[in-house]
C-alpha cells in the first residue's frame, strides 16, 4: 500500500484527518445495513479502487473508519496489518470492508473473496469479527454475507 495513516484518538466526532473518521455517534442510530450507502456509496464515483475500513466496538457503535488509496483500476490490496491495528488501537470487535468496482460489475472476484477470508482469519484470534464487506458500483452494492461469501 503507498498510503501510511496515523490513527487518530479524539478529535471531534465526524471529523476526516488523514483519510481517518473518529467516531460520529449518527451514525450508530442506523442498523448497518442501512448506514452502507451513506458510509461507503462516495466510493462508486472512484475512478480507481479505494477500500473503506469501519470499525465498530460495543453493539456495533461506529468508533473509526479508514479509506485506502490503492491508486490501481483493478484492484485495491487489504493492509492486514493497517486494519489489525486500527482495530485494536480503536478498540474495536468488528470491522466492516467495502471497496469500490469502477469497472461497474458488483460481482466478487476470486480475489476479493481470498483477501477477505484473509483478514477475518489475522483479525478473529485478536477478537475482531468482520461484519461485512460491500463492495460499491454507481449501480448497486453487493453483501458478502448477503451472498453467504462470509
Amino acid at each position: 500500500m503507498s498510503e501510511a495513516n496515523t490513527v487518530l484518538r479524539g478529535g471531534r466526532p465526524g471529523q476526516w484527518h488523514d483519510g481517518v473518521m473518529m467516531a460520529n455517534a449518527d451514525i450508530a442510530l442506523i442498523p448497518l445495513g442501512k448506514a452502507v450507502g451513506p458510509m461507503f456509496g462516495n466510493l462508486a464515483g472512484e475512478r480507481s479502487e479505494v477500500a473503506a475500513f469501519a470499525y465498530f466496538a460495543d453493539g456495533l457503535r461506529l468508533v473509526g473508519a479508514r479509506y485506502i488509496r490503492g491508486g490501481l483500476v483493478d484492484r485495491a490490496e487489504v493492509p492486514l496489518r493497517t486494519v489489525a491495528s486500527d482495530a485494536l488501537a480503536f478498540g474495536a470487535n468488528a470491522v466492516a470492508v467495502a471497496h469500490n468496482h469502477p469497472s461497474g460489475n458488483a460481482q466478487p472476484s476470486r480475489g476479493d473473496i481470498a483477501a477477505t477470508r484473509m483478514l477475518a482469519r489475522v483479525l478473529h484470534p485478536l477478537g475482531v469479527r468482520v461484519v461485512d464487506h460491500w463492495i460499491v458500483t454507481r449501480a448497486e452494492i453487493r453483501s458478502f454475507s448477503a451472498l453467504g461469501l462470509l
